[in-house]
């Protein structure tokens, strides 16, 4: 049961961590729009 407990709190962090690049892929592509609109002005 330790391995059972153990790896669904790895699972919780990958959640946790995918969520974040999520976050920061959006970002990402908000300032990508922002340059994009920058160049062309």
């Amino acid at each position: 049961m330790e391995s059972l407990s153990s790896l669904i709190h790895a699972i919780k962090l990958e959640l946790k961590q995918f969520k974040k690049n999520k976050n920061f892929h959006r970002l990402f592509k908000k300032k990508n729009k922002r340059l994009k609109q920058f160049k062309i002005s």
